[in-house]
């Protein structure tokens, strides 16, 4: 009779452990895309400052890295304004679209594919000084099953950080295989009157 005791409460006890650790586990998660996602936004706050009006009376947008995308066309929205791409690999800078489970860049494109989060971003203007980032970190629900940790759950198969445009299209629509951070910053200008 106490085995049977014993036996129950032992059960309880492991299905806890098992709820604890997969709990801990999302929580860090969610942790790791919050702090990519920040650092995108940073990264894109501080290509802003490139952004400068000339004496022409044009801007250096066209000079920036990331912000380029609006280019000297407003109110017009063109080639990859205000849809979601995934930034390339950067090694002078140290910047990647691809993060580990601890967050860092993964700045070796050849192991981009072992990413454990994505990055995509959207740049739109939104006035002729003002812009807006939107920032996409992505991981998948199920990592670590099916296939391989590299592409288990994904779309076609298709590596986690692959830059495929169908794909990147395609990913905020997979709430079922990948969890979201969404974050977004307006950057302003330099120099400019609001």
């Amino acid at each position: 009779m106490a085995l049977a005791v014993l036996a129950v409460g032992a059960t309880g006890v492991v299905a806890m452990q098992k709820a604890t650790l997969l709990g801990n586990t999302r929580a860090r998660d969610l942790s790791t895309a919050s702090t990519v996602a920040a650092a995108w936004l940073d990264r894109i706050k501080i290509d802003a400052l490139g952004w400068r009006k000339t004496s022409t009376g044009g801007s250096t947008v066209n000079d920036t890295r990331w912000l380029k995308v609006i280019g000297e066309d407003y109110p017009q929205i063109g080639g990859n304004e205000n849809v979601w791409t995934r930034p390339g690999v950067d090694t002078v800078l140290g910047y990647s679209p691809g993060a580990d489970v601890r967050g860092h860049d993964i700045t070796d494109a050849a192991k981009l594919r072992d990413a454990a989060f994505c990055t995509n971003v959207r740049i739109v203007q939104l006035l002729p000084n003002m812009a807006r980032a939107d920032v996409r970190v992505f991981w998948l629900r199920n990592r670590g099953t099916g296939v391989s940790n590299t592409v288990a759950g994904t779309i076609n198969g298709q590596e986690l950080c692959s830059g495929d445009a169908g794909y990147v299209s395609k990913v905020g629509e997979s709430t079922s295989r990948y969890h979201f951070v969404y974050m977004s910053a307006s950057v302003v200008r330099a120099g400019a009157n609001l």
